[in-house]
This record gives C-alpha cells, sequence and structure tokens, in this order.
C-alpha cells in the first residue's frame, strides 16, 4: 500500500499541474459529502445557470474545454492499464487477502461474460452496501487479465468523487470506464450520464468499435445499510429508474438483464449512525472508516437473465421518448423480484450453515 501511495505522489507531482481545473477541491469554498469528502461548490451548478451548462457542453455532458476527456484513455494505452492495475491490485488485497470471497452460480459468469458476443448487451444491477461494491463484486468475480477495455463494465459514479483531484481524478476514472453523474440532475432520466450509458449498452460508441457493451447499476443509487440503525429494517433500498429507462429503451434480444446480490462487504465497510439521527429517519450513514476490515465473509450471488420481452417491444423505445410511468415502475417490480430470489437464496444458505455448526 505505501508504495502504491508513493507512485501516486510522484505522478500526481509531477504532471498534476496539467491537470488543475476549476473542479479541484478548496475546502474554504465546499461542502462535504456522505464520506466526508469536500464537494467544491463550482462543480454543483444551480438550476438557474443548468441551461446554460448544457448549452456549453458536447452530447457527453463534458464541458467544450475538456473535450479530452471524450477519450476512453485520457492518459494514454500505457497509464490507463497501468491504473487499472493498481486499483485491481488494491481491490484483490482488500476482497481476496484479508477477506474471504465465495461466488455463487460461477457457471454464469462463463455464460454470459466471459463467452459474451459483440452483439449483446448486458445491464447488471446490484445491491448497493458499501463504498466498495465497485469494484469489489467484479475483482471477486474475474481475474485481472478479464478486465479491459472490452469486458471492463461501465458504471455511473458521484461526480464529487471523479472530480476530486480535478482533471487528474477524472483522467484515471475515465479509463476506468466511470462516468461521472450529478445526484439531483434536474434532467433526471435524460440526463447526460445515462445517456452515455445508453450508447455504450447499444454499440453506438465508436471509440469501442461499436461493440454492445456491459454497463451496471447500483439500484439503489446509494448505500443502503439502514438495517443497523433500525431493526427490522427493509434490507433494500428505494429502488431507482435509471435502469428501468435503459431497460426499456433497449432491444430485449440483444441485452441481457443480470441480477447481482452480494453480502458480506458491508461489515468490511461498515456505517455508523449519522448525527442528529432518529428512530424513524431515512438518513443515510457514514462510513467508519476507509480502512477495510479483515477476515469477513463476502458471498456474491449471480442471477439468471431476466427476460423482458412482454414489457419492451423489439427494438425498444427510443431514448429520448416519454415513458409512461407504468412501465417504469412494471420493469422495477420485476427487477426487485429477482433480488428477493437472491436474497432469500443467501438467506438459506446462512441458515444451513448455523444449523450444520
Amino acid at each position: 500500500m505505501k508504495l502504491v501511495q508513493v507512485i501516486l505522489f510522484i505522478f500526481y507531482f509531477y504532471y498534476g499541474h496539467a491537470f488543475d481545473s476549476p473542479y479541484t477541491f478548496r475546502k474554504r469554498n465546499s461542502t462535504m459529502n456522505r464520506c466526508g469528502m469536500a464537494i467544491p461548490v463550482k462543480s454543483v451548478p444551480s438550476e438557474l445557470n443548468m441551461v446554460a451548462t448544457i448549452a456549453n457542453s458536447d452530447h457527453s455532458g463534458h464541458p467544450k474545454e475538456e473535450s479530452f476527456l471524450r477519450s476512453r484513455r485520457p492518459l494514454g494505452k500505457f497509464l490507463t492499464s497501468f491504473f487499472r492495475c493498481i486499483f485491481w491490485v488494491v481491490g484483490w488485497w482488500v476482497v481476496k487477502w484479508r477477506n474471504t470471497t465465495f461466488v455463487h452460480d460461477e457457471h454464469n459468469i462463463r455464460r454470459h461474460f466471459l463467452e459474451k458476443k459483440d452483439d449483446m448487451g448486458i445491464i447488471t444491477f446490484s445491491n448497493h452496501i458499501s463504498i466498495f461494491d465497485d469494484p469489489g463484486i467484479w475483482i471477486g468475480m474475474f481475474r485481472f487479465k478479464t478486465l479491459t477495455l472490452k469486458f471492463l463494465r461501465s458504471i455511473v459514479m458521484e461526480e464529487s468523487w471523479y472530480w476530486s483531484k480535478g482533471k487528474f481524478s477524472a483522467s484515471i476514472f475515465r479509463g476506468l470506464n466511470c462516468i461521472p453523474i450529478k445526484r439531483g440532475d434536474i434532467r433526471a432520466l435524460e440526463c447526460p450520464a445515462l445517456r452515455e450509458m445508453h450508447t455504450r449498452l447499444n454499440g453506438k460508441d465508436e471509440q469501442n468499435g461499436n461493440i454492445r457493451e456491459h454497463v451496471h447499476l447500483m439500484i439503489e443509487g446509494k448505500i443502503n445499510q439502514h438495517w443497523r440503525f433500525v431493526s427490522k429494517s427493509p434490507r433494500f433500498g428505494k429502488f431507482r429508474k435509471g435502469t428501468a429507462k435503459l431497460i426499456l429503451s433497449s432491444p430485449p434480444k440483444q441485452t441481457l438483464v443480470i441480477p447481482i446480490y452480494h453480502t458480506g462487504l458491508d461489515q468490511v465497510f461498515p456505517e455508523q449512525k449519522p448525527e442528529g439521527y432518529q428512530q424513524n429517519d431515512r438518513l443515510v450513514g457514514t462510513t467508519k472508516s476507509f480502512w477495510p476490515k479483515k477476515g469477513k465473509r463476502i458471498d456474491i450471488y449471480i442471477g439468471d437473465p431476466i427476460d423482458f420481452s412482454d414489457i419492451v417491444p423489439n427494438d425498444g423505445y427510443q431514448f429520448d421518448q416519454t415513458i409512461e410511468k407504468t412501465l417504469l415502475d412494471d420493469i422495477n417490480k420485476k427487477l426487485y423480484e429477482s433480488m428477493l430470489q437472491l436474497d432469500n437464496k443467501a438467506k438459506e444458505r446462512e441458515e444451513r450453515e448455523h444449523s450444520d455448526a
């Protein structure tokens, strides 16, 4: 870990000045997010100047002066691979060295991921229980050599993390197939982040050879460890509609929708009650420490693909088309049922192990 920190420090010391931007954090002019990170005020435009921001952006939502971020490898092929290697090593150390990871239904990994065809897109969605869910679940499932640009999932990422070190951090996360998203974006289901996810999913990104890609979403939209603070609290938070939007705007015969349920990472990175917490509050907690706990068990359950051909037309709806709320709700209902099945599967395993003990 010390070696990784030294390498990152040296690289940022020599090259960081080249990535300075208005998004660079300044504590005197910032607020704090759920993990104690400063969020720059300039990176959170108000609704009044949002129109100007959109007008000065390209189709992906990035300001025009940051056009270098249109590239999938802003730092070049070598440095992009270098940082992917660092993230994989750190993730492997967390989920496989300090802790033990078990992957259930492993046959689905080869059948749906490793043997994926270029004309087949994949949407995976999972519960969100810690700050390390992604990349933790992928490092638990795949070897490093499979995490290439062709196979590495695309995921949305809170912009306060994405821009934490200005263009420097943005370039790294861009190379890791992360897409910045603004919480509470007034454009909602038409936001640039979701549009770029749709572009990659449906093979419209020329940088990756127009291959239909794999996109992943934390369907709850935020970390949910509410059961730590309230007894008999629901295991899942409210399902967001972004996943349903992608499903409805993609052809069902060329899109696999696969649920992933995991447990244990909430013990590796537990949360604590927020200040001023009351029994009936739905406030989110804060991560106790970024240093992972050890000796925990992590279980990853991979579900079977969900069929939506009874709801989605053969070619899917247009992304810009207004979709009825009832259709989004119907999709989310099927997604919720599939996650409940995996949750029950996990509970049955735990009960069997307790009875055997």
